[in-house]
């Protein structure tokens, strides 16, 4: 397509602006050099108040969503339509077609002026529909034939833009209250204009240029689909049933952004051509330079069937989306409106929710490979919750809680984390509650592995696609406003271990001790203790690998044997508390083994503690006895215990 350039833009920068220390004063000023009276202008625009440089911030609201009629991929697609004040873009040069936002780009206009008759209505008796240039050498902007100030009057301006458009037609009246313009919208959207218009009122001669401050009179409207929007190829977008000409009083005083005194008549307005290939996960503009609608302000209530369509082709096939423009609604409001001087850009999507739960993120299991499982410990394992929410969405919370199904298949939730804060978030770090008693107690842990869930709530003004439970990937669920707001949905669903009591936590390294399960102590080394793993056998953590038995006769590890002596000889669980693991007990009749082996595996060093001590004093005895030459060499032992390498 031949697509002249289009910027959407609040006005950033006043091109002329005139002080004792400027030269634009001297040259844009009453005097230009010559000593003369001559008229000259000072020229803003829209957001761009006279006599400040600074930026100005476009402030942009989301109305509520519509669903269209078709789908893709047999998802239903939403029309969101986004609000922004002004024509936000960059500042380049003006052709036709161009959204102005910036003074520089205007570099001719149309003015007409009166002088002040006191309570009588103003006559055009001074210019009417005058060409004004802009000075490049000056920065500033005058008649090609000068005009003067009369003497002792007051003047009134009104001006627009762009000068002499042949979709615009000024007629002359003599009286300045009885001046209309007449604007119709062009049907192609590469003819369409920033229409603008300016006025001034009561001005006296003075050493200054004439402030003109234009204001947009259309809507900028433009088109962009979401980031979840599927693969396809946008081939045409149309505006149906719109209100396309009219009248503008021009004022005697006060503002100038009257409302249109709209025809009846309706026009469709056609962006052909447009081939956009819409590639997954990215948001793309459909409306790109020289592709801006601009339209008359108009409100779309009831009686109105103006629409928008879109035709498309997936995967080989055309497919056409519509929606009606007066089922947007404004916020506030009960139709869906225009207004001048705003931007509009709708957008589609479908309205997807996505939220992925990864335990772990970027630790690596104990095979050396991302950690995948859904065990977990209730220790406190990290996980990431990343999502993607559409603007829809105000609010979005997640919680824990372990999942219990009764015999009939009915399932219900005991929580035990809960208030997980994910609004306007893309990504949100947090632990699973240290169920320990070093942490948050045992309080909500259970002494059997159990199954648990990570659930969402969420709050949204459209209908949005919620994601698939993980156990039934193939049912779609749909989150309906003013229904859904109390729901949980399961995203993703594990196994919740007990927690491990920690002994002797208050030296470093803290140290767990473990009453899981039996294991197994080998011949001449540790190697076959390192097989032993809670949880899961590569949980970065508590897996295979993470484990050693300890030499007890180093300083706070013998107290660390009495312990477990005493645990041993009463059948006490860790902690006095199942929820920590089973009683330890004796093993084979009233012989029990404990194995322990230096870190540095110094086989020579190694202890093999074994027979029937009843209290503390025999277990001293075994912890200084049974070095090198008993049966650890040749015999497999069980163990019932074993300690955590690493520190927590």
């Amino acid at each position: 397509m031949n697509y002249k350039n289009k910027l959407m833009g609040l006005s950033l920068i006043i091109v002329a602006m005139f002080s004792a220390c400027s030269d634009e004063v001297e040259n844009a000023g009453r005097d230009s050099g010559t000593g003369d009276h001559r008229i000259t202008f000072a020229v803003s625009t829209q957001n761009q108040p006279n006599g400040t440089r600074s930026a100005f911030t476009s402030e942009t609201h989301e109305l509520g969503s519509v669903k269209m009629e078709g789908k893709l991929d047999g998802k239903p697609v939403y029309l969101t339509a986004e609000i922004s004040d002004g024509f936000p873009g960059d500042n380049q040069p003006l052709t036709r077609g161009t959204q102005v936002s910036d003074a520089k780009q205007v570099d001719e206009f149309a003015v007409s002026a009166t002088t002040q008759m006191g309570d009588f209505p103003d006559v055009l008796d001074l210019m009417y529909n005058v060409k004004v240039t802009k000075n490049n050498a000056s920065s500033g902007w005058s008649t090609e034939t000068p005009y003067y100030w009369p003497i002792g009057k007051k003047l009134n301006f009104f001006a627009w833009y762009p000068y002499q458009s042949k979709n615009l037609t000024v007629p002359k009246e003599n009286v300045v209250t009885k001046t209309h313009l007449f604007y119709e919208v062009p049907e192609q959207v590469a003819d369409q204009e920033d229409f603008m218009m300016a006025n001034s009122y009561q001005i006296e001669e003075t050493n200054a240029a004439v402030s003109i401050r234009f204001e947009h009179m259309l809507t900028a409207v433009k088109f962009k689909t979401s980031d979840d929007f599927p693969a396809c190829t946008i081939k045409s977008i149309t505006l149906k049933g719109l209100k396309y000409k009219g009248s503008h009083c021009v004022p005697a005083s006060g503002t100038i952004r009257y409302p249109f005194n709209m025809d009846d008549d309706t026009r469709n307005f056609t962006l052909n051509n447009i081939d956009k290939n819409i590639t997954v996960n990215t948001e793309t503009e459909l409306t790109g330079d020289g592709e801006t609608f601009f339209m008359m302000p108009q409100s779309f209530d009831e009686n109105t069937d103006a629409c928008l369509e879109v035709l498309l082709v997936m995967n080989g096939v055309e497919q056409t989306l519509s929606a009606k423009l007066k089922d947007i609604t404004a916020n506030g409001y009960g139709y869906s409106y225009w207004a001048a001087g705003t931007t509009v850009t709708y957008k589609l999507s479908i309205s997807k929710l996505s939220a992925e739960v990864t335990f772990f993120k970027g630790t690596n299991g104990t095979d050396g490979n991302p950690y995948t499982s859904h065990n977990i410990s209730a220790n406190g394992d990290p996980f990431t919750v990343d999502l993607k929410a559409p603007t829809s969405v105000n609010a979005i919370t997640a919680r824990l809680a372990y999942e219990v199904t009764d015999g009939d298949g009915n399932k219900t939730y005991e929580v035990f984390q809960d208030n997980l804060d994910l609004t306007g978030k893309t990504t949100a770090d947090f632990t699973s509650p240290r169920m320990n008693n070093v942490g948050d107690g045992p309080g909500k842990a259970k002494k059997d592995a159990t199954p648990f869930v990570v659930q969402i709530k969420v709050n949204s003004t459209a209908p949005i696609t919620i994601p698939s439970d993980p156990d039934d990937l193939n049912t779609k669920r749909t989150y309906i406003p003013g229904t859904d707001e109390n729901t949980w949905y399961t995203i993703w669903r594990g196994t919740m271990f007990p927690p491990n009591y920690i002994q002797d936590y208050k030296s470093d390294p803290k140290y767990v001790i473990v009453a899981r399960k039996d294991g197994t102590f080998g011949p001449y080394d540790e190697t076959e203790s390192h097989e032993y793993w809670e949880v899961d056998k590569n949980h970065p953590v508590y897996g295979q690998g993470k484990w050693q038995i300890i030499n007890p006769t180093w300083g706070t590890k013998l107290r660390l044997v009495y312990w477990i002596y005493e645990l041993t000889q009463n059948g006490q669980c860790p902690g006095n508390n199942e929820v920590y693991g089973e009683p330890l007990q004796k093993k084979d009749g009233d012989i029990w083994y404990w194995i322990a082996a230096a870190p540095t595996n110094d086989l020579t060093k190694c202890y093999l503690i074994t027979g029937v001590g009843r209290n503390f004093a025999e277990m001293g005895q075994f912890v200084s006895g049974f070095q090198v030459g008993i049966d650890w060499k040749t015999t497999s032992h069980n163990f019932r215990y074993a300690i955590l390498k690493s520190s927590l």
